[in-house]
């Protein structure tokens, strides 16, 4: 992709605004370069299928080691932005720069945050909760197919089948947490407050309004308090205006306004004031890392087969915090332990 933003940089906006202006005029000779060669990388992006999801995904994953590259800024963004109207809307070039477009306009928003790890966190959540459920889905298939009954009586249930039942039973905790933090950020997301304080920032516990804008009306700061309890400082241009409008919408006896029910009033104001509302997405987090981390080292103890090996290594890929050799001592012929697998895995 290192190319595809090298030919995307060296695009002479001006002139390209000025084609965009006169529409007998020919494709300019860079925007061709910039297409052919982004053409080319895309073709490693659809060789896993044709799922648009996916493509969106691996083009995020393509681009984000490449976050500092000075091609990803607003710059490039209205590139596409103008090649696209070049070719019209509906034109199969604008269909395929949507993506890229999308990916840009994300990272170059992380990056002017100074928080690109927080997007690459993100990014790693959803394939963690993925893998995650995949395992746990093989697992619960597994105990049907040998008789152990999830959550039911096991009484005289054989050694092997009581090590499936505790792997089971470690990876399914996790997956439970995992589903219920996407479902809580979800469910902040719809029923946000804004909660109009007396106070400063400094001055109250955060970790009480998370999910939630805390404003200052004195002295006129206004803060995004995220799921994990960190501050985001929220630019109003206009407070006086802002004010103006809040002070129109009811509140309750807490002098919170329910963002619910005023989602598209509130994100109107606080857009129009040169702010902006807050989405928040669940990330990956040392808590999940170590969960997930003590149900691996349950299911390692407890003798997985060979049939798990998949899983196991998509996992540890995913982590990437050294957990490899965990995985390797149990489910690899490396290292010359195959005599010691085919006494501990139930081939």
């Amino acid at each position: 992709m290192k190319k595809t933003l090298q030919y995307l940089e060296l695009i002479d906006l001006e002139n390209l605004k000025k084609v965009v202006e006169q529409p007998n005029e020919p494709i300019p000779e860079d925007v061709l370069k910039f297409l052919k060669q982004y053409e080319a990388d895309s073709k490693k992006m659809v060789a896993c299928g044709f799922n648009a999801t996916k493509i969106a995904e691996n083009i995020m994953k393509m681009f984000l080691p490449l976050a500092a590259h000075p091609a990803i800024c607003k710059n490039s963004i209205e590139k596409l932005d103008c090649i696209s109207r070049l070719y019209g809307g509906s034109h199969e070039v604008s269909a395929k720069l949507m993506d890229l477009h999308s990916t840009m306009s994300t990272i170059n928003t992380y990056k002017e945050k100074d928080d690109l790890n927080r997007l690459s966190n993100e990014l790693k959540f959803y394939d963690i909760k993925e893998a995650v459920d995949g395992y746990v889905q093989h697992l619960k298939g597994k105990c049907q197919r040998e008789g152990v009954a999830i959550g039911g009586p096991n009484e005289s249930l054989t050694p092997k089948q009581a090590k499936l039942l505790n792997r089971y039973n470690a990876m399914n905790t996790v997956n439970e947490q995992l589903k219920e933090k996407h479902e809580t950020i979800n469910e902040c997301n719809w029923n946000c407050n804004l909660n109009i304080m007396s106070k400063s920032i400094d001055e109250i516990d955060v970790s009480t309004y998370k999910n939630s804008f805390v404003y200052n009306q004195e002295s006129k700061q206004i803060y995004f308090i995220t799921y994990e309890g960190q501050k985001k400082e929220v630019n109003i241009g206009d407070f006086e205006l802002f004010d103006d409008e809040i002070n129109k919408l009811p509140k309750n006896d807490k002098n919170q306004v329910k963002l619910s029910n005023y989602s598209l009033e509130i994100k109107n104001l606080i857009n129009k004031n040169g702010g902006y509302i807050h989405s928040e997405k669940p990330a990956f987090t040392e808590d999940d890392k170590k969960n997930i981390t003590n149900a691996l080292e349950v299911c390692i103890t407890n003798q997985p087969a060979w049939s798990e090996r998949p899983y196991l290594q998509r996992l540890t890929d995913i982590l990437s915090f050294g957990f490899k050799m965990l995985y390797r001592e149990f489910c690899s012929k490396e290292d010359n332990l195959h005599n010691k697998l085919e006494s501990r895995l139930n081939i």
